[in-house]
């Protein structure tokens, strides 16, 4: 099948745009009214069973959940998948679910490798310490018996505890787990590991795979991780607090590191940046890395010490400062409802637009929120009409939205806890905003689309300094073809997993259209 897509351009100015549809609403086609609760083990009321932490769609629309279950005494890895319409899927573990116990266990991290098997990242206490938790599952839930030979594998980072909050995989397989960890004299830094793809740690990043990273001398600052990711160059940043003991206030931190584990010193000239919204405490829960190397780094900002919170978001060039074009200073901040507010999770669509999620609370009790910012820090009007969607459950206290993904379609999928469950919202989504410009009509076919190995793009108007940008889900470029003067360009998938991409035809560095690619096997 041959899809065209027609690119508008105007040397003059924007016409408006329009989408297919409101943005936010419930998707009714899943579960009961766009929402999915799940028992995953024992409700435990008192203890707050049952949060479903991190989030993954794998190529086929299914959808993985990990997290938090009860089993009568203890903690486990809780792992659920559901099918496109929100039901169990039953070819997975047992009736849809998976519990791994190794001890006293909290997932909270995901990430699906491209041969579809899932790996899972946390907590583990087993006897007197707290250690990095690593689990590979095969496609049908079972342990993967080729990862550390059991499938699960624990770390301690220096001896004393450690948490791992955040997990990456590399383009060449390797795993990324990032948290806090705690040395010999009890201070808490910037924790990161590295392990091969059968599970041993990677003797080529850091110590023996391991790299702590203190922002300020140790016991000056108390420093945790709460997300990572990975540049297209392959170099590593984390992201997450730096509290000053001195004040007990914290501030954003982030860091770079170069692919071997040392800091990234053309990051902020000494690799580490810390970042404040106010005179209070700050802390980054969240991290998106935009297609031109700027990161998106999404959490919370206090109204008062030990106060409520509000969203907050900032963004950096890719040299670590302040891109003064995000609200003018780099930063932003949304009071939603009253003053308690938690964003976890940060992610990009496909055109750049700034997609978050958490809770906010109202006068009854708490909501689960998303919000949708522009590029440029604005909220996006044509999401729910404000920018924000609010998702009313039975206003339980411990409601809470902790990841989010978007569908090869471009659905919103929420997950996190409804009450004392594992809770799934999906969310309608138009397609990318068509833009229209005036003057000149540029035509690009793309056949076949989907494909496996390649496929053929042909414009029929010539111009100089354009160029095919092509992006990932999550709005990393991926490739690049320089030079689109109405010829036609062969695009090898080479070494892109199966999913979703967008095709940008670029002109002057701006985009002037967008078409979805699909490479399947």
């Amino acid at each position: 099948m041959k899809l065209k897509t027609t690119f508008l351009l105007s040397v003059l100015f924007l016409l408006p745009f329009t989408t297919i549809a409101q943005d936010g609403s419930l998707d009714t086609s899943f579960g009961t009214g766009g929402v999915v609760t799940t028992i995953v083990g024992a409700v435990d009321f008192l203890n707050l069973a049952g949060n479903a932490y991190p989030i993954a769609i794998q190529n086929d629309g299914k959808i993985v959940v990990a997290g938090k279950s009860y089993n009568g005494f203890n903690y486990d890895f809780g792992v659920v998948r559901y099918n496109g319409n929100g039901s169990l899927d039953t070819s997975f573990g047992t009736n849809g679910k998976v519990i791994t116990d190794f001890g006293n266990d909290f997932p909270k991290s995901i990430a699906i490798q491209s041969d579809g098997k899932i790996l899972v990242g946390g907590v583990n206490f087993s006897g007197s310490t707290v250690k990095f938790a690593l689990v590979r599952y095969t496609t049908n839930g079972s342990l993967d018996t080729t990862f550390d030979t059991d499938g699960k594998v624990t770390t301690n980072f220096s001896g004393g505890d450690c948490h791992a909050y955040s997990l990456a995989l590399q383009s060449d397989g390797k795993i990324v787990l990032a948290g806090d960890g705690r040395d010999g004299s009890g201070f808490l830094s910037f924790a990161t590991i590295r392990y091969n793809t059968d599970g041993s740690l990677d003797t080529t990043f850091g110590t023996n795979g391991k790299v702590a990273t203190y922002f300020g001398t140790a016991g000056a600052t108390s420093d945790t991780a709460n997300a990572v990711a990975i540049q297209n160059d392959g170099k590593i940043v984390v992201a997450g607090l730096s509290n000053l003991q001195a004040t007990n206030i914290s501030r954003f931190a982030a860091l770079r590191y170069n692919t071997d584990g040392s800091l990234d010193t053309s990051f902020d000239n000494d690799g580490m940046l810390t970042a404040s919204f106010g005179a209070f405490s700050d802390e980054a829960t969240s991290l998106a890395l935009q297609n031109d190397g700027k990161l998106v780094i999404g959490g919370n900002s206090s109204l008062a010490q030990n106060g409520g919170k509000i969203f907050a978001i900032a963004r950096f060039n890719s040299d670590g400062s302040l891109d003064t074009t995000f609200d003018s200073d780099g930063k932003v901040t949304t009071l939603i409802g009253t003053s308690s507010n938690g964003l976890y999770s940060t992610i990009l669509q496909g055109d750049g637009k700034i997609l978050v999620a958490g809770f906010s609370n109202s006068l009854n009790g708490n909501v689960l929120t998303i919000v949708r910012y522009n590029i440029d820090g604005s909220l996006d009007t044509s999401f729910d009409s404000d920018g924000i969607v609010n998702t009313i459950y039975d206003f339980a206290a411990y409601t809470g939205l902790y990841a989010l993904a978007l569908q090869n379609d471009g659905k919103i999928v929420a997950a996190g806890r409804l009450n004392n469950y594992f809770g799934v919202v999906r969310y309608n989504n138009a397609s990318l905003a068509t833009t229209t410009f005036e003057n000149q009509t540029v035509t690009i076919s793309v056949a076949p689309n989907p494909f496996s190995s390649q496929t053929t793009f042909q414009s029929d108007v010539s111009f100089e300094n354009a160029s095919l940008s092509v992006y990932n889900s999550i709005g990393q470029l991926v490739k690049a073809i320089n030079n689109i003067n109405g010829q036609q360009i062969t695009f090898s998938r080479d070494n892109l997993p199966n999913g979703l991409y967008f095709a940008h035809l670029m002109q002057d560095n701006k985009s002037i259209g967008s078409q979805k690619l699909v490479i399947t096997e």
